[in-house]
């Protein structure tokens, strides 16, 4: 048995032995498993929980806070106790339990726009989380693509090299019989030598395709799954997106991306603004009822010293208390100016982020458009092409057969209808791949 028929068997049942245990993943699949196992994803997930936590926060600023003290000392000396409004020298057990509450009135609306920032700032995690699925998801398919038409250049080179053997065989009974020299034989020797080298360049490649996607996957066993072949057809290569502009329309209405960074953008206003209200008066409003223990006993209303218990002190020193609390910022080391104008310059650095998201929006749009225009006109003249190389090469296999036609020519012929396929096969995976990143930027909510 021949190199090339060892090689070609050996593979083919390396590949029905492994293909036999094997899980077969889709395209579906493996998008699915992608947007599941992703890191950038689980972090954006968890960046939108945090999110979602800082806007409650921020919600509940507006509401008062009410706290509840109590506390227990011991004071060893000569001093006047308040409690019992008299000089004692001993050891002395006291309490001041109280409950307090307050609220803020006026904080130059820092509130408001903490508030606002952490609205924003969750439809930005948010879309950041959408915008992580969706590059998941894109880089899926174009690794898909890539196993399906490396593969596909693998069974061309595969064709070729049984071709090329049948050849070799063909022209070396010739050549015995003395129909004609070695010359051929030689020829389709030297031609399926370097046939079997391409077919180890396009297997490599293959593999190298395959572990890529399999790494992106995140698969604990990478020798149990494969790759479903995807049946192309015309309604799958219609690609009618319209005129340019309307789809660049349609693709900015949905980045994620381009919509994270226009509300981080916004946020980052409403945090200029809030760092703005550290210069205003705070007002605030506070209220609490007071009460207090003392192990020296109170004084009652005759001014007699009694031993009373804790819940009769508390009853008995009860208070209530209110008041309001203006504070105005003079002079604090320059504090308030510094982080004002460090979110005045995270303000600006967001408009320009935004700038740069929209221009990359646009750029990736047009590069893919004149990809998918350019496959679309390579897969038409490629279908023309094959077909004429197709006719062309059947003449000359015919005519190679009959003795009519020399090596160089009919070898011309091969060559040209094989090239004619793969421009084909690459015209094609290349029209769906782009298909599909348009429907899926046109899919995003």
């Amino acid at each position: 048995m021949t190199i090339a028929k060892t090689l070609l068997t050996t593979c083919t049942l390396l590949l029905c032995t492994v293909a036999s245990a094997q899980e077969i993943l889709s395209l579906e699949d493996c998008m699915k498993m992608a947007v599941e196992k992703n890191i950038d994803v689980k972090i954006a997930e968890n960046n939108l929980i945090s999110a979602r936590t800082d806007k409650t926060a921020a919600f509940m600023n507006h509401l008062p806070n009410l706290n509840a003290n109590i506390d227990y000392s011991w004071y060893t000396g000569t001093f006047f106790d308040t409690r019992n409004s008299a000089f004692v020298s001993n050891t002395t057990g006291s309490s001041d339990p109280r409950i307090t509450s307050g609220i803020v009135l006026f904080q130059g609306f820092n509130n408001k726009y903490n508030r606002l920032n952490a609205t924003a700032s969750l439809e930005a995690a948010r879309f950041a989380a959408q915008d992580a699925k969706l590059s998941a998801q894109v880089t899926i398919t174009g690794l898909y693509l890539s196993v399906l038409t490396s593969r596909e250049n693998m069974k061309v080179s595969q064709e070729r090299m049984e071709l090329f053997e049948k050849q070799a065989e063909r022209a070396l009974k010739r050549a015995e019989i003395g129909v004609e020299n070695k010359q051929n034989y030689y020829n389709f020797k030297s031609q399926l030598a370097n046939e079997q080298l391409n077919f180890i360049q396009q297997q490599n490649a293959y593999e190298r395709n395959k572990l890529l996607l399999l790494q992106a996957l995140q698969v604990e066993n990478p020798d149990e799954y494969d790759f479903a072949p995807i049946e192309v057809s015309e309604e799958l290569l219609e690609a009618d997106f319209g005129e340019f502009s309307t789809l660049v329309d349609g693709i900015i209405a949905h980045s994620p991306s381009l919509r994270r960074s226009q509300m981080a953008h916004q946020a980052a206003k409403y945090s200029f603004r809030q760092a703005q209200s550290a210069f205003f008066p705070t007002l605030t409003f506070g209220a609490g009822i007071y009460s207090s223990y003392s192990t020296n006993g109170i004084r009652n209303s005759d001014g007699e010293t009694e031993d009373a218990d804790f819940q009769k002190q508390l009853d008995f020193n009860k208070g209530f208390g209110r008041g309001f609390n203006l504070s105005i910022p003079i002079f604090n080391r320059w504090q308030n100016r510094s982080a004002t104008q460090r979110a005045k310059v995270a303000m600006f650095n967001a408009e320009l982020e935004e700038k740069r998201a929209y221009n990359n929006v646009v750029n990736l749009t047009q590069q893919a458009f004149l990809d998918l225009q350019t496959a679309i006109a390579s897969y038409e003249a490629s279908v023309e092409s094959l077909e004429s190389f197709q006719q062309a090469y059947e003449y000359s296999a015919s005519s190679w057969e009959a003795g009519q036609l020399d090596f160089y020519t009919y070898f011309e012929s091969l060559n040209n209808k094989n090239t004619a396929e793969l421009q084909l096969v690459n015209a094609q995976y290349t029209i769906i791949l782009r298909k599909r990143i348009f429907d899926l930027y046109l899919s995003q909510q």
